[in-house]
């Protein structure tokens, strides 16, 4: 049984759904008619909040169509042959996931590459997979530039769509409109920026780590080299995260900090698996 949804996205590619992110986005319409929403907004009829949260996931969910179609889109124009991108699961969401009830790791990323030849390896030769918006290719980025750009989009893009929903909620709400639209909007922004901000950490599979990537291949010359710098960055990253998860279920006896433990985690195995 094939572990992913195919759904045509509409700059003409494929973007494969894993099968985990329908589960997902049920949990985040759930945690927004459930939690968010009743309790910024009472007194309202509770399927008013589930019209609202289906909305507001749904959007969420386009937001990183968007993201990641962009990506696949400026990767392609950087010489590698894209057919498809992926949308799965990631630890990147999780720690805002618990505060805002959605966008509970949420990943799309992983563009699949129709490359011809041979896999070209950035270190020894095994394909990489970069889960957080990297072509899983066989023809790895041809030059430090064209990585640097393929990496760079994906957050310019969700930071673009914070600058307009943030400004538009604000309007909505100066202006008397509907309060639960402007907290959908007002939400919408907030998820963007954490995945602006989130995705630029340099640790593997982040986008920042691929940014790290382009800059130390492009400033030294040599690729194996940054890969190291990667592995190191990744465990630099993600040991801090799950100290400071578990330190924060022990001392604060907040079961949130499980999140970023499970972040943390994942970033120290990645590193170790990947780039170690």
């Amino acid at each position: 049984m094939t572990k992913s949804l195919p759904l045509r996205h509409p700059a003409g590619m494929r973007a494969d759904v894993r099968r985990a992110v329908p589960v997902v986005f049920v949990l985040a319409v759930t945690g927004l008619a459930e939690a968010r929403l009743p309790a910024v907004h009472p007194g309202r009829s509770p399927w008013v909040y589930w019209a609202v949260g289906l909305v507001a996931a749904g959007a969420c969910f386009a937001s990183l169509l968007a993201r990641d179609g962009a990506r696949a889109v400026v990767a392609g124009r950087q010489g590698v042959a894209v057919g498809s991108f992926l949308l799965r699961p990631s630890p990147t969401r999780t720690a805002h996931a618990r505060d805002t009830g959605a966008a509970r790791s949420w990943d799309a990323g992983a563009e699949r590459a129709r490359g011809t030849g041979a896999a070209r390896s950035w270190d020894a030769g095994a394909e990489r997979s970069w889960d957080a918006g990297a072509e899983r290719a066989r023809d790895a980025a041809p030059t430090p530039e064209a990585e640097l750009r393929t990496a760079a989009v994906g957050p310019l893009v969700s930071l673009g769509l914070a600058l307009v929903t943030a400004p538009a909620a604000l309007l909505l709400d100066r202006a008397g409109g509907s309060d639960l639209a402007a907290e959908t909007l007002a939400w919408l922004a907030a998820v963007n920026v954490v995945l602006a901000v989130g995705h630029l950490l340099p640790g593997a599979p982040l986008d920042g780590a691929r940014l790290l990537h382009a800059l130390v291949w492009r400033r030294t010359g040599d690729r194996a080299r940054a890969t190291a710098v990667v592995g190191a960055a990744g465990r630099y990253v993600g040991w801090p995260l799950l100290l400071l998860g578990l330190a924060q279920v022990v001392f604060a006896d907040d079961l949130g900090g499980l999140w970023l433990a499970l972040a943390g985690t994942f970033l120290v195995a990645t590193a170790e698996h990947r780039w170690g």
